[in-house]
């Protein structure tokens, strides 16, 4: 005989199940209301300052897209800018000035001839 009962044979008779509904109902319910209560709401801060926190993202989102180098069509791919790339490394100016994504044995090829 094993520990664990047959679950084949359950009752199939529906007062049964609304009876055990109706148990578990009353005896678990004030105990989740309780604990829902109990619980602290740690995005109520957050929420009240929700317009806030939107506009200061979108305000780092413009400075950054300000920030970046622009790229015409007309001119060379040389970055400049505030976020420019260090200019030590030929493997990432290679990638970032080409007018076509390079190889990718060309960009071992560079970085292995790098000084680092």
């Amino acid at each position: 005989m094993t520990e664990f009962r047959d679950l084949s044979r359950l009752p199939a008779d529906q007062s049964y199940w609304d009876s055990l509904e109706a148990r578990i109902n009353a005896e678990l319910a004030p105990l989740v209301r309780a604990a829902a209560d109990r619980k602290p709401v740690w995005w109520k801060p957050l929420a009240a300052r929700a317009w806030v926190l939107g506009g200061l993202a979108a305000a780092a989102a413009a400075a950054a897209l300000l920030l970046v180098p622009s790229r015409s069509a007309g001119e060379p791919t040389n970055p400049t800018g505030l976020l420019r790339p260090p200019d030590d490394d030929p493997a990432l100016v290679a990638f970032l000035s080409a007018r076509e994504p390079p190889d990718v044995a060309a960009l071992m090829l560079t970085a292995a001839g790098s000084d680092r």
